[in-house]
Formats: structure tokens, sequence, C-alpha cells
């Protein structure tokens, strides 16, 4: 039974399907796709908001739940970025 269970452990590569919202203001967005990409497994862009002096937008990313706090802490780094969230999708 033990070796079953370390066979199947959970190792941090299971992928998380989630949604990545993503708001600020004087930021390249081309940077935040760029950081995504990089990040994640496969993503699409589900919604982008671009006001005069904001702009909110929404991914559906594949992540593998390892790379869940990189991504948020990547995009920070950019500066302008007033909030970045992962959320787990209804299913």
């Amino acid at each position: 039974m033990a070796v079953v269970m370390i066979m199947t452990k959970n190792n941090g590569c299971e992928e998380q399907h989630l949604l990545l919202v993503v708001r600020g203001s004087n930021t390249d967005l081309d940077q935040i796709q760029n950081i995504i990409g990089c990040h994640t497994k496969s993503n699409s862009v589900k919604a982008k908001n671009i006001l005069s002096d904001s702009f909110e937008l929404v991914y559906e990313v594949d992540i593998p739940r390892k790379n869940g706090n990189r991504v948020i802490e990547t995009i920070f780094e950019l500066g302008g970025i007033d909030s970045v969230n992962l959320l787990a999708q209804n299913v």
C-alpha cells in the first residue's frame, strides 16, 4: 500500500484549469501575455476590458499547481498591477 501511495503522490505537476484575472493600469499588456504564455501550458483570452485609465484581462489557463504563485509574482513585478486573481472554474 505504501508503494501505491508514493507512486500516486501529487508532485505539484498536476494541472489546474483556472481563470486568471489581471487588473491594473500603465502596464504593457503584451508583457502580461508573454508571462502568461511562459508559465501556463495553454491559455486563451476570455475578456479584455480597456478603459482610459485602467484595464481588466480575463484568461482561461491550464497551469501546473507549482506555477500558480510564480505567475502571480511575475505579473506583479511589472508594476502598475492592482490585482491578480486565480479562480477555480465551476464544473
